[in-house]
């Protein structure tokens, strides 16, 4: 344990979210380097993933974690803590499954200000080019193929938009910070797949 581990521990003794409902992020990463070929994934790295993954509103605390170090304990058939290294790695234990898909009927595991996983791929994610409308019934938006379909359809925003919004983001960042890591964050607005720069989230 590190110092204060035992007083946030008995702060964070009440967890405000279930780690399960964590566990379909934790899977998607944990495989996707499998499929790399790697065994393990350093806890810096793995926060940063789960940040882009479930939203900048991630914190550890929520679920009753003093620091990511308590993370591998809440998922021992995936993970083990291996703390060697100075910051700690998380090894893989057996090849991760892929959760159950969400039913209708399930209500999104999440705290205040974090926006459902069908509403978020409906709007945001164009890179799959579905088209995405609003089934009434489930209360669910979902892909449709059919061009006749009468059911509203989300807006899905381009990659030029997404561009567009990086971009303000980038020139608001420089503005502010200067030149610092300039060639970074440039290409972090040029390549979709780029994420978000270090020194841009520690800012």
């Amino acid at each position: 344990m590190e110092p204060g581990d035992v007083q946030r521990i008995l702060n964070t003794a009440s967890a405000r979210r279930d780690p399960e409902s964590l566990r379909a992020h934790v899977v998607q990463i944990v495989s996707e380097r499998q499929a790399r070929g790697e065994d393990s994934v350093s806890l810096p790295v793995l926060k940063n993933q789960l940040l882009n993954l479930a939203g900048s509103s991630f914190d550890e605390a929520d679920f009753g974690w003093p620091n990511l170090r308590f993370l591998p304990a809440s998922y021992p058939d995936l993970l083990q803590l291996d703390s060697s290294s100075p910051h700690g790695h998380a090894k893989f234990l057996a090849p991760a499954k892929p959760a159950a898909p969400v039913t209708g009927t399930e209500k999104s595991p999440t705290k205040r200000h974090h926006i459902r996983r069908d509403l978020w791929d409906a709007v945001i994610d164009y890179r799959s080019g579905e088209t995405y409308v609003w089934d009434a019934h489930t209360g669910r938006a979902v892909t449709s193929e059919a061009d006749e379909d009468a059911r509203p359809r989300f807006p899905t925003v381009s990659a030029g938009d997404v561009r567009d919004w990086r971009k303000e983001c980038a020139d608001g960042w420089l503005r502010v910070f200067g030149d610092e890591n300039p060639s970074r964050v440039e290409r972090w607005v040029d390549v979709p797949r780029e994420r978000v720069p270090h020194v841009l989230i520690r800012r």
